[in-house]
């Protein structure tokens, strides 16, 4: 199969992603203003796609290399390319349909039809394993083809749901997509890679953009990192960081003391937070929390019961997670 090559990192514009459903879709209220700052209301104002209505904003970032990714993987109208059609992990990976570049914006097209895993967290060790398998066929696709997404949390991870009176079996899970490619580049490339959330980050990342930039870093650690020869040693890191996350039930990053409603713990704050987010804290925190890691999930405000080993603290291939092979 030929490789396709990424587009620049830089970004064409400035995105303006907006939720967009079809315009027989009910009639419903926004105001372009409530959601964009003056300043972008002067570059973006009331320009929107037609047959299509604004319902809310999503976010903005750069988005040159989603429509690589999205390309790289499916046809336009977001039918798989038919290299992929059979693989374990394409139906795990959201769907651009298309795209449109124009001379003042550009404008991508997926599919919508699930909420963030932020908004509905699991509830047991059965449904995160059901979650994290489903993770792991979309990481061992694209992992398998040399990419690293580089930008693994919560909120990036969507879910479907069954509904309040489906009692058909225990888990709620129907169906997992994982989303915002906007930092994934080709392993090959390790200095292509885009700053993302530096919580979810491995500190070996975090320490090489300390070295990138003429800060303090760990020698040792730099040529840990030069080692490197799987794409999944980064993400499979980030993964671990949201298991970690849903089963505390605070965000890696919150520093501001926190608890959850109607559990009788002492607050805490998020495993992997610092103050200013100072990147060699929050390697010191990192490994810190790892090598202590059945003391810190005692201490935390706890969602559902969960022990480690130190086996299981190891970091396995996508593949064998997508199989189940869970400690």
């Amino acid at each position: 199969m030929q490789k396709r090559q990424p587009l620049s990192h830089s970004k064409y514009t400035e995105e303006e992603t907006i939720n967009i459903h079809e315009k027989n879709r009910d009639e419903c209220s926004f105001n372009v203003r409530n959601y964009l700052t003056a300043d972008e209301y002067s570059k973006f104002g009331e320009r929107f796609p037609e047959n299509f209505k604004r319902i809310g904003l999503l976010g903005r970032g750069g988005f040159s290399v989603e429509i690589w990714f999205g390309s790289y993987f499916f046809e336009k109208g977001g039918e798989a390319r038919e290299e992929f059609e059979n693989h374990i992990g394409i139906n795990n990976i959201c769907r651009l349909y298309s795209h449109e570049i124009r001379t003042v914006d550009s404008w991508l097209y997926y599919e919508i039809v699930y909420k963030e895993l932020i908004h509905r967290m699991v509830e047991n060790q059965n449904e995160l394993k059901i979650l994290m398998m489903e993770v792991c066929k979309a990481l061992f696709l694209i992992n398998s083809h040399n990419i690293v997404h580089s930008d693994l949390k919560t909120e990036n991870i969507l879910l479907r749901t069954k509904r309040e009176d489906d009692t058909r079996d225990v888990s709620f899970i129907r169906g997992v997509k994982l989303i915002d490619f906007g930092s994934s580049f080709l392993f090959t490339n390790l200095k292509q890679f885009s700053m993302a959330t530096p919580e979810y980050m491995p500190p070996e990342i975090l320490n090489y953009i300390l070295f990138q930039n003429k800060l303090d870093y760990d020698e040792q650690m730099l040529k840990k990192m030069e080692k490197y020869k799987n794409p999944w040693i980064i993400d499979i890191w980030s993964l671990g960081c949201i298991i970690l996350e849903i089963v505390t039930g605070v965000p890696l990053w919150m520093s501001i003391e926190t608890k959850i409603d109607d559990k009788q713990m002492p607050r805490v704050t998020g495993l992997f937070a610092v103050k200013n987010r100072v990147f060699s804290k929050i390697i010191q925190k990192q490994i810190e929390v790892v090598n202590n890691l059945d003391y810190h999930l005692d201490h935390h405000v706890q969602r559902m019961p969960f022990r480690t080993t130190r086996e299981s603290a190891s970091r396995r291939t996508f593949g064998e997670c997508s199989r189940g092979c869970w400690t």
